[in-house]
């Protein structure tokens, strides 16, 4: 199964360090790989953000 959500938002840079109780990418990794699964997360500022969920059928 294969799940794809963009958007064509703010977007945000993924190399910058998180703030303290920012932790949604890492639960949807943690998530994901429970489920013997990966997430793809690629975005760039002012460019919008694309997820990509990939599971197990």
């Amino acid at each position: 199964v294969i799940l794809d959500v963009g958007d064509d938002g703010l977007g945000f840079d993924l190399a910058a360090p998180r703030e303290n109780g920012h932790y949604g990418l890492s639960g949807m990794n943690e998530r994901a790989a429970l489920c013997g699964g990966e997430l793809k997360v690629s975005s760039k500022p002012g460019k919008g953000t694309a997820v990509r969920l990939t599971v197990p059928a």
